[in-house]
């Protein structure tokens, strides 16, 4: 339940009592989107100057652990967070993220270094760093088993072809596909060739564009090979019919008459 305003001023006053001032987080020359696999940095600061910024720690907050992470200590815990350093150089505390990945995305904040829990008054107001990135394009084919495609795609003459394209992307992706020497585009995710025929074989290519950066894109060629119908061999088709081995005839020769050779050579 939410403190009234007067307690919360009042633990406001505490925290100035303590520590000097509430800490902020902020993010140091960085302008526009942050992409994947580039380099941010997060100050902790006060407004008093001079502040002993060891009493303070940054803390990020864990999907997976429902938790407030310390990033500071290298403890079991730390490993969720690699590539991510800290250092409290002149004064300052600075957390540097070095190629930046999807799953340093989320909320961070800096905290005294005696807090504890998920709502603190020594806590500054979170910082939410998104990531923006668009990775690899998939094309697979619907209503098979055997789903992604690889570089061509094989089909018999009439059947129905339907072409799913999917990118992993930090916002819903805009799809659009479009055949090598043809001058239509479709847009959207899924192409549909009903019936296909020969003269429709060729190359397609589905095209992902993340929806407010135009310059992340990615592209995915399938080459679709249209095949005719087979032929094959069913009982009932009239066909030649196998060749019979070769069978020797006896021929019965009639008995010679006697009385028309001599005795000696009459048949017995």
């Amino acid at each position: 339940m939410a403190l009234p305003a007067p307690l919360l001023l009042l633990a406001a006053l505490a925290l100035r009592g303590a520590h000097g001032e509430i800490p902020t987080v902020r993010l140091i020359d960085q302008e526009g989107p942050i992409l994947e696999g580039s380099y941010v940095t997060l100050e902790c600061l006060t407004d008093e100057a001079g502040a002993d910024m060891s009493q303070f720690t940054f803390q990020k907050y864990s999907r997976w652990l429902h938790s407030w992470v310390s990033l500071d200590n290298p403890d079991r815990l730390r490993c969720w967070f690699f590539d991510v350093n800290v250092t409290r150089a002149d004064g300052r505390l600075l957390l540097a993220i070095g190629a930046l990945q999807s799953w340093h995305a989320g909320a961070y904040r800096c905290v005294a270094a005696n807090s504890t829990g998920n709502a603190s008054a020594s806590a500054s107001a979170e910082l939410s760093l998104r990531v923006e990135y668009l990775r690899s394009v998939f094309v697979t084919r619907a209503h098979t088993w055997c789903g992604t495609v690889g570089d061509s795609v094989a089909v018999m003459e009439g059947e129905d072809v339907e072409l799913q394209c999917s990118a992993d992307a930090s916002q819903p992706p805009q799809y659009e596909w479009s055949r090598q020497g043809a001058d239509w585009v479709v847009a959207s995710s899924v192409l549909t060739l009903p019936h296909v025929s020969r003269e429709q074989a060729g190359t397609y290519e589905c095209r992902a564009q993340h929806p407010s950066l135009p310059h992340l894109a990615r592209s995915r060629a399938v080459r679709l090979d249209v095949q005719g119908p087979q032929s094959s061999y069913q009982l009932g088709e009239s066909a030649a019919p196998p060749p019979r081995p070769p069978s020797w005839a006896v021929t019965h020769l009639p008995r010679p008459d006697p009385s028309l050779c001599p005795q000696s050579q009459a048949w017995g």
